[in-house]
């Protein structure tokens, strides 16, 4: 994972003002940042979040997908919903699973709150079932650079991407990244 200058500003200014303890005590937090230990602070960053900060997955199986579907659901979709279920159950077979994390998928299986323009409408046991089973908590790094936090999934819950393009929910945050961020 290589972030972006405006990325590891970020990371090095939540690193540098974080005075709370993220997963462990807060004198080995303290220490850490002190001792410049980029692993410490790198472990500190991966534990999950607190509070809770929901996140799309990255890996949505075509297992999980058809498990949360609501089959009355589908067979009330037009022929034009259906045909776009069946191309994104294609990225499942294709791939191995679905980035939920990418606004465009999630918003073309579930559409956003209070918004119709999903497969699946809000409100849908459908729709609830597939957000339930795609979501997960964030660790600190993650929830650092989701812009809504608390629990509530809309499009501003789309991670941001790193230099590569890929999707900074479900990678871990690394000593190295930490020591560029730092300066150390």
């Amino acid at each position: 994972m290589i972030l972006t200058n405006a990325q590891l500003t970020t990371l090095a200014t939540d690193i540098t003002g974080r005075s709370g303890a993220m997963g462990g005590g807060l004198g080995q937090w303290a220490a850490a940042k002190t001792n410049h230990d980029a692993p410490a602070v790198a472990a500190f960053y991966n534990f999950t979040a607190n509070p809770a900060v929901s996140v799309w997955i990255t890996n949505l199986s075509l297992r999980a997908l058809t498990a949360a579907v609501n089959w009355k659901d589908y067979q009330a979709l037009n022929q034009n919903l259906r045909d776009t279920y069946m191309a994104i159950s294609q990225i499942c077979i294709a791939g191995g699973s679905i980035d939920m994390s990418d606004q465009g998928t999630a918003r073309g299986l579930v559409g956003m709150s209070g918004q119709t323009d999903g497969v699946f409408v809000d409100g849908s046991t459908s729709a609830a079932n597939i957000r339930a089973a795609s979501v997960r908590n964030a660790t600190y790094f993650e929830a650092l650079f989701s812009s809504v936090g608390g629990g509530t999934l809309s499009t501003a819950n789309v991670c941001a991407k790193d230099k590569g393009g890929n999707s900074i929910f479900g990678q871990a945050l690394d000593a190295a990244t930490v020591a560029l961020a730092m300066g150390w």
